[in-house]
C-alpha cells in the first residue's frame, strides 16, 4: 500500500502535465518504416532514446534487461508485461550525414532477433526538446508512453535496478 502511494506521488507530476510524444518517422534495423508512436500496438511503450555516442553507451546497459523482461517470449517477464519496447537512435544535426555508417555499426553490434526493436530516426533535436522537454543530447532517456503516446514517466542514464523497478511498477498499474 505504501509502495503504491509512493509510486503515485512519483508519477503524479508527469501524469498531470503529460507531454505528447512527437510523431516521427523511424526505420527499424530490418528496414521497415515505423511511425512513432502511432504504428505501435495500442498499449504502453517503454522507449529508450539516444542522441549521441555517449547516450548509446548508456543505452547498451538497458538492452539486455529490457529484452529479458519485456520482449523475450520464452521468459516469464514477457508473459507478465503486455508492453511495447523499442530503442531509438536519433541522428540529429550534423550527425545525420554519418547515419549510414553508424547504422552499419549498430547492425553489426546487434543480434538479429533484436532488429525489429531498434529504431533509427533522422531529424531535428528541437522536435524532442520542445515536445517532451529533453534537454541534453548526451543523456540516454527512458520513457514510458501510454497507449495514446503521452509520456507518463521519464528517467535518464545508465541502467540500475531501482530505475527498472520503477518502470516495472508503472507498467503493472
Amino acid at each position: 500500500m505504501i509502495r503504491t502511494i509512493i509510486l503515485a506521488l512519483t508519477i503524479l507530476p508527469l501524469t498531470v502535465f503529460a507531454q505528447q510524444f512527437p510523431n516521427i518517422q523511424t526505420e527499424n534495423l530490418n528496414g521497415k518504416k515505423v511511425m512513432l508512436p502511432s504504428d505501435l500496438p495500442e498499449k504502453s511503450t517503454v522507449l529508450g532514446i539516444a542522441f549521441s555516442q555517449k547516450a548509446q553507451e548508456d543505452m547498451a546497459t538497458w538492452i539486455e534487461p529490457v529484452y529479458k523482461q519485456f520482449i523475450d517470449k520464452s521468459g516469464l517477464g514477457a508473459m507478465i508485461y503486455d508492453v511495447n519496447s523499442r530503442m531509438l537512435v536519433a541522428f540529429t544535426g550534423a550527425k545525420r550525414a554519418a547515419s549510414r555508417k553508424a547504422e552499419k555499426m549498430i547492425k553489426k553490434a546487434t543480434e538479429n532477433d533484436f532488429y525489429p526493436y531498434v529504431l533509427l530516426h533522422k531529424g531535428s533535436f528541437r522536435d524532442f526538446k520542445d515536445a517532451i522537454d529533453i534537454k541534453d543530447k548526451d543523456e540516454f532517456y527512458i520513457l514510458i508512453l501510454d497507449p495514446n503516446g503521452k509520456v507518463i514517466f521519464k528517467t535518464t542514464g545508465r541502467y540500475t535496478e531501482n530505475k527498472f523497478d520503477k518502470i516495472s511498477l508503472i507498467i503493472e498499474e
